[in-house]
């Protein structure tokens, strides 16, 4: 609560899924307020989503990754090495932090080994 120009150095990231068919009960879904809200059929194999990640730096930000199918800690570790350590002290500065989410896939062991590996200060 105290920062001021640190936030500066630090880089956010966090999924995000669209449900493409209208709400699931647990998930909101994009609509014009003013407008009478529509319903959709759905498939017989669920409604379908689309699940997009993005990063956001001060003044900059990551292209859209779209995330296929369920992610596990691997995929998550590939996504960070070929989407986001390259932007790391562009956006930050030498000494940047990252925030993200306790999702089970991003606080893995394999996850918290690579980010020491990779000198990436994590925001608790």
């Amino acid at each position: 609560m105290s920062w001021t120009t640190e936030w500066t150095s630090v880089i956010f990231s966090d999924e995000k899924r669209f449900n493409l068919d209208g709400r699931d009960g647990f998930q909101y879904y994009w609509h014009c307020l003013k407008q009478k809200q529509q319903y959709y059929s759905t498939r017989q194999q669920g409604g379908g989503s689309l699940m997009v990640w993005p990063a956001v730096g001060f003044g900059s930000r990551s292209s859209l990754v779209f995330i296929k199918g369920r992610q596990n800690h691997k995929d998550f570790i590939q996504q960070l090495e070929t989407e986001f350590l390259t932007y790391g002290s562009d956006w930050g500065g030498e000494n940047w932090t990252y925030q993200q989410d306790g999702a089970s896939t991003h606080t893995a062991q394999g996850v918290k080994k690579w980010f020491v590996d990779n000198n990436v200060q994590v925001l608790p």
